[in-house]
């Protein structure tokens, strides 16, 4: 070997980071030259596994994962998601899910769930056509004289200008997450109705499950 060759695989040398794997061995092999560009190899290999393995807190937070893995941590929670849901609303979905099967079939439960998959906080009354003294009270939105009414509970969705949502998915999500024997009117409120104007909740329902008219 020459003298320039000797002199570059030299330099080459003291450049070499050999391969962090040389950790993992016993002692007398950690200063063997081979060895370190060895294992070099499958440390290259299994870096691009390491780095997933690295990140599996961020894959498996509904918040950080990239989207394609939605699909499977909501089969986890056994979450059925709608295509025309934005990304964001599914996220917060997924993140809620335990605590919704947690409250499942419960005033708390539906409000929960209501609010994530339409963006708004909706007003729910029970066992009552009008009103009854509770949190959910809202004066010009859903307050009036009524009658009891057993198993029965009345939603109010305050729209801002501006906001929409779909009656009948909002109708079909409380007939799936409601207890069975509970049957419930829907209504869909101005979120700041001005004195004078309809629209109020006091007005018909946009929908009613089938049992209300019975009662």
């Amino acid at each position: 070997m020459t003298e320039e060759a000797t002199a570059l695989e030299g330099r080459r040398r003291e450049q070499f980071e050999p391969s962090r794997y040389l950790d993992y061995l016993p002692a007398m092999y950690r200063q063997d030259d081979f060895m370190g560009r060895f294992l070099l190899i499958f440390e290259t290999i299994m870096a691009p596994l390491e780095g997933v393995v690295d990140q599996l807190p961020r894959y498996l937070d509904p918040t950080t994962c990239p989207a394609e893995i939605l699909p499977y941590l909501a089969h986890w929670v056994a979450l059925e998601l709608d295509e025309r849901w934005s990304m964001p609303r599914r996220r917060s979905l997924i993140k809620v899910a335990a605590e919704l099967h947690r409250w499942r079939g419960t005033r708390r439960g539906l409000k929960t769930y209501l609010q994530v998959v339409t963006g708004v906080t909706p007003l729910l009354i029970e066992n009552t056509d009008g009103s009854r003294l509770g949190a959910d009270n809202r004066l010009g939105l859903n307050i009036r004289l009524g009658r009891p009414v057993e198993h029965y509970v009345k939603v109010t969705l305050p729209l801002a200008e501006g906001e929409a949502v779909d009656v009948t998915d909002v109708a079909a999500l409380l007939d799936a997450e409601k207890p069975a024997h509970i049957i419930f009117s829907l209504h869909i409120v101005p979120r700041q109705p001005r004195l004078g104007q309809g629209g109020g909740a006091n007005g018909p329902a946009l929908f009613e499950s089938a049992a209300t008219e019975e009662a």
